[in-house]
């Protein structure tokens, strides 16, 4: 019964300090990209005076997105468990290219492949960025919205947000026109950073 018992309490525990780390992901999530970028673009615009309501606003609230998600990406590399799961994310990529080019699955074979992919989260997580500029400009020009509102709306217009860059990451996917490369371009780029070349173990 003890044994049983000590289990029961130490999966309980493992239940709550997991459910903690999300909580606590999901809010620092909300903190970097959402608040952080608009108390900094705030700043700037009682600097420069460019107006809350317009293009600009979002274009340089956007800009200051990208930058805090790329110093993220770059600070997170430098643990070595990051950087450990990074090659994981290569491995990831080699293996379902290799299993897209209808080849064996072997070591040998995804190490021949690509360790960058069309459909991956890093290039995903780049397009909400993007799509959010726009999406974020549109809703401000009709919903003139400041401070905790204009937070409130951000959140709720995320699986709008989220669903139009899946489709645009969907469909640039099953194209290599060098017309659609420039939008490609950020994303393979990025995953230079979250994918490592992956060693045999």
């Amino acid at each position: 019964f003890e044994k049983w018992l000590s289990e029961k309490l130490h999966l309980n525990l493992m239940g709550v300090v997991s459910g903690i780390g999300m909580i606590l992901g999901v809010l620092l999530s909300i903190f970097l990209f959402l608040m952080l970028p608009q108390w900094a673009t705030n700043g700037l615009n009682a600097l420069l005076n460019f107006g809350s309501k317009g293009i600009v606003y979002n274009l340089i609230e956007g800009l200051i997105r990208i930058i805090i998600f790329v110093c993220y990406i770059l600070l997170t590399s430098l643990i070595p468990d990051i950087k450990r799961t990074y090659m994981y994310h290569g491995a990831e990529h080699k293996t379902i290219t290799c299993y897209e080019k209808g080849l064996e699955l072997t070591p040998a074979n995804a190490k021949t492949c690509k360790r960058v992919h069309n459909r991956c989260g890093t290039t995903f997580l780049f397009f909400v960025m993007l799509v959010s500029i726009l999406v974020f400009s549109i809703a401000n020009s009709f919903l003139n919205v400041d401070g905790v509102l204009r937070l409130l709306l951000k959140i709720a217009l995320l699986p709008l947000v989220a669903g139009l860059s899946y489709e645009l990451l969907r469909g640039l996917a099953k194209t290599d026109c060098f017309i659609f490369y420039p939008l490609k371009a950020p994303g393979l780029l990025l995953q230079h950073i979250t994918t490592r070349e992956p060693d045999e173990s």
